[in-house]
């Protein structure tokens, strides 16, 4: 193959320098980097890791309550909002109702659960399990025991009454509290 016209590479040689020592700063302009001290760690105190424990514990328990209201939302009749709270709390006393028996199993069976919710009554963090079932106010949290107990006996604004006060009144069984006391125990336990 013979060339047509003017060679596009040059035909000079390449200069080189000599390299200068890296290791000079004075040479790059840049100063010289120290090593830092590595990241201490700080670990969560036990009290903090029972917390967190608890938190994910409450996702899962949360992903079965959504399970059970999606399968019961076809057999349970909407609740009308204008409906008789004194009638609410009397129809739920009665052990046979469906939520009641599901809340029940889950702190019979999830002991940790169970201990979290006696253990931290006055000072955790606490989510209800009814708003996260039904996928309303899941980021709602309540700092303890009484707040969320407030929240379940006097909600007025859902479709879901009925789970409210039967949730409430599991957590008052498994705290040992009387319900119908509420404001009187709680005074008293906090006080401590």
């Amino acid at each position: 193959m013979q060339e047509s016209g003017p060679s596009l590479i040059a035909r000079s040689e390449w200069s080189w320098t000599k390299p200068v020592d890296e290791n000079s700063s004075k040479a790059s302009g840049w100063p010289t980097l120290k090593p830092k001290r590595p990241l201490v760690i700080n670990l969560a105190s036990a009290e903090e890791q029972a917390k967190l424990s608890a938190g994910r514990l409450q996702q899962k328990i949360l992903d079965a309550c959504q399970e059970f209201f999606v399968k019961s939302s076809g057999s349970d009749r909407d609740e009308s909002d204008d409906e008789d709270e004194d009638d609410l709390m009397d129809e739920d006393r009665s052990d046979k109702s469906e939520v009641f028996k599901f809340f029940l199993k889950v702190f019979t069976e999830n002991s940790e659960l169970r201990s979290y919710y006696e253990k931290y009554s006055a000072d955790g963090e606490f989510c209800c399990l009814v708003c996260g079932g039904i996928g309303k106010k899941v980021w709602k949290r309540f700092k303890d025991c009484h707040g969320l107990l407030q929240h379940s006996t006097g909600i007025l604004k859902t479709k879901k009454k009925r789970a409210h006060r039967a949730f409430g009144q599991v957590v008052c069984k498994v705290l040992g509290w009387d319900i119908d006391c509420l404001p009187m125990i709680v005074l008293k336990d906090f006080s401590k």
